[in-house]
């Protein structure tokens, strides 16, 4: 297999210490308009290479948002998500659990590793729900997948927390990202296949049913294990969980036969 590593994708953000750009911009949601250069390289990157497995490795913050809401810190070393937007082929939702999240939460296991799929709270105090990442086309993960593209999201446990436990946390890294090295390697025949399968799944639906303009998470309830800051033993909480592993369509139009571009 061949592999193509970006080494830090937002350069000016790690400097600073924060998740926007040097000029402000989210870089995780500038995947459709790429009004930042950092976006546009990733952008040409995709289209030079074709790739047909994408792993996107970050870090997530432990104390914050959690902590001020719940009374309760993140506990777990990974979390781990795929792509899950509108109008995805079905097939890369398959591969990216079976091929990939399965034997990722099995090496994790392995090392003594905790794992959860991926989530997040927004910083407002008031609203208490946590949500599966986001079904808007704009993130990188669902960007990718709207170009047939298996892609995956990783998640360590460490903004915010400096050095510490930072071998723990390298370790994991190490253990995701070959395990994600090995399923590819392992399918690659299946791989080199996928893609053009999908490429033509994709355009015979042409002029063909409803098209999702707009969809969202569908609201269930979650337990989640996190630590009791005061104590440090495990403290399990209900929470209200927008889970984008079903989609509620919100707009829909007639699927276009083609576009003019």
């Amino acid at each position: 297999i061949n592999v193509v590593i970006v080494p830090r994708a937002n350069p000016d953000g790690a400097a600073s210490g924060q998740a926007a750009t040097a000029n402000g911009v989210d870089l995780a949601r500038d995947h459709l308009l790429l009004s930042t250069p950092e976006a546009q390289a990733l952008a040409r990157l995709a289209s030079d290479y074709q790739p047909t497995v994408v792993l996107d490795a970050q870090e997530y913050a432990v104390p914050g948002s959690y902590l001020q809401k719940f009374g309760a810190v993140p506990r777990f070393d990974a979390l781990l998500g795929y792509a899950s937007t509108a109008n995805q082929p079905e097939f890369l939702t398959k591969a990216a659990e079976e091929w990939y999240r399965r034997p990722l939460l099995a090496a994790l296991k392995g090392q003594g590793l905790t794992s959860e799929w991926a989530h997040g709270t927004s910083a407002d105090p008031a609203d208490r729900k946590v949500a599966m990442g986001s079904a808007r086309p704009e993130i990188a993960p669902n960007t990718q997948s709207l170009k047939n593209i298996i892609s995956l999201v990783l998640q360590s446990r460490g903004a915010g927390l400096d050095r510490l436990d930072l071998q723990r946390r390298v370790h994991t890294h190490v253990t995701a990202i070959t395990s994600v090295l090995g399923s590819t390697a392992q399918r690659a025949n299946e791989l080199g296949q996928l893609r053009p399968y999908i490429d033509k799944e994709v355009s015979a639906l042409a002029c063909k049913g409803q098209a999702v303009v707009e969809a969202a998470p569908t609201p269930a309830q979650h337990d989640l294990v996190m630590i009791d800051p005061a104590s440090g033993t495990d403290k399990t909480l209900s929470v209200d969980w927008d889970s984008t592993l079903a989609l509620r369509p919100l707009k829909q139009r007639v699927r276009p036969c083609g576009y003019w571009l």
